[in-house]
């Protein structure tokens, strides 16, 4: 067999997958009573998705702790053990961003492990 006709059959055989993520896997933005729940005051977040826009649309959430905000924009980047990881960044807030209470500093410490 030639090598011409190896490639073609090895390139046969690799056929394209489609990958999607399943409909309530879906990223969408946290409402402000979550944010503020979990430690976050939503008056010090910055660059939080809108929508439309090119990281975002509008949608129908899923849970009550979503806004009607999908992100559509992801990052890729590896994981410490080498495998691909994609995320997103809804908003991001200084030191200030914490709320004064328990969840504040349960969510400040999440911050500073990492």
């Amino acid at each position: 067999m030639s090598r011409f006709a190896s490639l073609l059959i090895a390139g046969s055989l690799v056929l394209p997958v489609a990958a999607s993520a399943a409909l309530k896997d879906r990223i969408f933005e946290f409402t402000d009573a979550y944010y503020a729940a979990n430690g976050i005051n939503p008056a010090k977040l910055e660059g939080r998705r809108q929508a439309p826009s090119a990281a975002a649309v509008l949608d129908t959430p899923f849970y009550s702790f979503q806004r009607n905000v999908r992100v559509i924009s992801t990052f890729a980047g590896y994981g410490s053990s080498g495998e691909l990881r994609f995320f997103t960044v809804n908003a991001g807030f200084g030191p200030d961003g914490f709320t004064a209470d328990a969840a504040g500093r349960k969510a400040r410490g999440i911050a500073d492990k990492y």
